[in-house]
């Protein structure tokens, strides 16, 4: 019986950053840093790395992690992720495991907390909510935003007034990938659900800056970030 199962997704083949799951940071592979940091909360009974590239694999063992191998299908540019997941949970249920709850945590977020982690691990097994995702304030809301076609500037949002002060643009905010979590059950009620909002979802707001990184400048930072001993050690 597994009771909580935590879910790596990390495929090969990343554009913006090569080797990005697997590049050093502050001495060693970023999934190392998220791998150790799951192993630093006894309520994970598994850690699974969900992947189709050998180098990934051979880290994720090295850290002690188990490895579920994503078909190459699971593994592209389109792929949903939230598949990756079923993908990985079928293939441990057809092994014979029993699961009660998945979390999912990115290997490109690895600026966590212990005490967020569990203290989303409880709400979610309070039985209120069907899910549970940690979100983060976005540093620009929509209404500050534009698009441009054919060399004309619009505003993002019909309507908005970017130039109103900060304080007066409503709250607006975004997936940080720090964790996502449901039920198993709740993951085969909703099987067809492309994203982790699974039924009726909590917004865990994580209180601190905490960037996922998708380009080399946001590697940079958070490997100062994580030299500070951030978030753990608040920034002063």
């Amino acid at each position: 019986m597994i009771k909580n199962l935590a879910i790596i997704p990390a495929r090969g083949g990343s554009k913006g950053i090569i080797g990005k799951n697997i590049k050093p940071i502050c001495g060693k592979p970023l999934i190392a840093h998220t791998i150790d940091f799951i192993k630093q909360i006894p309520a994970f009974d598994k850690i699974i790395v969900s992947t189709d590239d050998s180098d990934i694999k051979r880290v994720s063992l090295e850290y002690g992690a188990e490895i579920i191998d994503r078909p190459k299908a699971l593994a592209t540019d389109t792929a949903l992720a939230m598949d990756s997941i079923r993908h990985a949970v079928q293939e441990l249920e057809s092994s014979g495991e029993t699961i009660e709850y998945v979390y999912i945590l990115e290997a490109t977020s690895p600026l966590r907390r212990k005490s967020d982690i569990v203290q989303c691990m409880e709400i979610l097994r309070n039985g209120e909510y069907d899910s549970i995702a940690t979100l983060m304030p976005s540093s620009i809301s929509p209404g500050r935003m534009f698009q441009v076609n054919n060399n004309t500037i619009s505003p993002y949002i019909e309507g908005s007034v970017a130039w109103m002060p900060r304080q007066s643009q409503p709250k607006a905010y975004q997936c940080d990938g720090i964790l996502y979590g449901f039920s198993n059950a709740i993951l085969q009620k909703y099987k067809d659900s492309k994203f982790a909002f699974l039924g009726k979802t909590y917004p865990y707001i994580t209180p601190y800056e905490c960037l996922d990184i998708d380009t080399l400048f946001e590697f940079v930072i958070i490997e100062k970030l994580l030299e500070m001993g951030y978030p753990e050690k608040s920034l002063k």
